[in-house]
């Protein structure tokens, strides 16, 4: 299954990241992925560079409820949406951005490794302290490559003093 409808979500706290992102869903929408994308701002007010777009919303901490769980319509919205894959880029460890995923009805989702969240995740990716989401981006685009490779035919793997034909998928 090739996935067409994705579902990202990021700390958009910071401009840098919200650059990295909108990069991406720009890369992943030309390749003709139906992407959307939910930024979490850990303050009351959405900063300047987070421009209103048709692919991105935004939650921020006035959209938490007393237990600092997410409430707010987008949030609803994108917990609804039936994605293909989920990617989770968070690398600050926000309770929020796990919450949303682990409830979310994606049917594949992919993020950073931690030991509590391996019953959020189908897809996990172990990175070493301190992390970005740059390195994150870089690992998840390189693992998912591997796993879903492009549709030219049959995955060949060569290995020394086995018949090549043998090793087709």
């Amino acid at each position: 299954m090739e996935a067409e409808n994705i579902g990202i979500l990021y700390d958009a706290s910071e401009e840098k990241n919200y650059i990295l992102v909108y990069t991406f869903v720009r890369t992943l929408m030309e390749q003709q992925k139906k992407v959307k994308a939910l930024g979490f701002v850990n303050s009351n007010i959405i900063p300047h560079y987070c421009h209103p777009r048709l692919s991105f919303d935004y939650f921020t901490l006035k959209d938490l409820n007393w237990y600092k769980k997410p409430v707010g319509h987008f949030v609803k919205d994108f917990i609804s949406n039936e994605f293909d894959m989920i990617i989770n880029l968070d690398v600050n460890n926000l309770n929020q951005l796990t919450y949303i995923t682990g409830v979310s009805i994606a049917h594949f989702k992919v993020g950073r490794y931690l030991d509590r969240n391996k019953d959020c995740f189908d897809l996990m990716i172990d990175l070493k302290e301190p992390s970005s989401i740059e390195i994150l981006l870089k690992e998840i685009n390189h693992y998912l490559t591997i796993l879903r490779p492009p549709d030219t035919g049959p995955v060949r793997i060569k290995v020394p003093d086995v018949q090549e034909d043998s090793l087709l998928f």
